[in-house]
């Protein structure tokens, strides 16, 4: 089977849901300044990214006009350990 055919569909599919790299280093930064902030109230806890954040999987949300006037928002799991 040739899937040739298909190749310019799946770039563009892809390209409409990969975050930019402008997106990517806003959450970055906002991670980062999240663990910091756990991390000097709770110096003993273990912080980590979970879900598509730390698998690398995450897509863009929908804009105002595909969400009927509303825009989707990131998310970002933390997961916080403290005994």
């Amino acid at each position: 089977m040739d899937l040739s055919k298909y190749d310019s569909t799946m770039e563009k599919y892809l390209e409409a849901i990969s975050i930019t790299a402008t997106q990517a280093d806003q959450i970055e930064d906002a991670v980062k300044n999240v663990l910091a902030l756990t991390l000097s109230a709770f110096p003993d806890a273990e912080v980590s990214a979970q879900g598509s954040f730390s698998t690398d999987t995450l897509t863009k949300p929908l804009t105002a006009k595909q969400g009927g006037g509303t825009a989707g928002e990131f998310d970002v799991d933390i997961a916080i350990e403290s005994e």
